[in-house]
């Protein structure tokens, strides 16, 4: 004789497994990253953030990092209150314009073409969700050639809205170093 389990116990036994699963991951804080509800602000104070004290690795032959030209690219910074950075939810970030992406190309002197449009990634050097402002001395190209680059500072700028939005860093000495070398702060926080 075969047993069965009733429908309504099979579904009492699914919703408390979700909510073992749901409850599990409210105590993780990279789980805000992946939520469109803002992670809380506050806390304890934190010590301000350092530059890191890290050394920089060598560089192995064949391995580049694209990093933007300061002249051109300095970081701008719209917004340097965590509350209301904090309180906004981490959207993806707008794609730009065809004529936002021929300035930065032209300031950068680089060739518009199709090739070349189909070889840079467009990046805010201060997030857009961390603060940063949505114009041209904010933006700069990265070569999908560089074998660090893009992808990893997308990885670096979700990790630290998360640090920061969890008062484990604080915000505007954030902005200044991602400004000045995100590299840094990418070999310090990811590795």
């Amino acid at each position: 004789m075969r047993r069965t389990i009733s429908p309504r116990i099979s579904i009492a036994i699914v919703s408390l497994a979700l909510a073992g699963v749901v409850a599990g991951c409210a105590d993780d804080p990279s789980a805000a990253y992946f939520s469109s509800t803002p992670p809380p602000v506050g806390g304890p104070p934190v010590a301000a953030l350092e530059v890191p004290t890290v050394a920089l690795p060598t560089p192995t032959p064949g391995v580049s990092v694209a990093m933007p030209n300061p002249k051109l690219t300095p970081g701008v910074v719209a917004d340097s209150n965590v509350v209301s950075v904090c309180s906004q939810p981490r959207l993806p970030t707008p794609a730009l314009s065809v004529g936002v992406e021929d300035a930065v190309l032209t300031e950068y002197g680089i060739p518009i073409t199709t090739l070349v449009l189909a070889s840079y990634h467009f990046n805010y050097l201060i997030p857009l969700d961390l603060g940063g402002a949505n114009t041209i001395a904010n933006i700069w190209p990265i070569s999908v050639n560089k074998t660090i680059g893009y992808f990893q500072k997308q990885q670096l700028d979700g990790k630290l809205r998360s640090m920061v939005c969890y008062s484990q860093i604080q915000l505007v000495p954030t902005q200044q170093l991602l400004a000045q070398d995100w590299y840094a702060l990418y070999v310090q926080y990811i590795g």
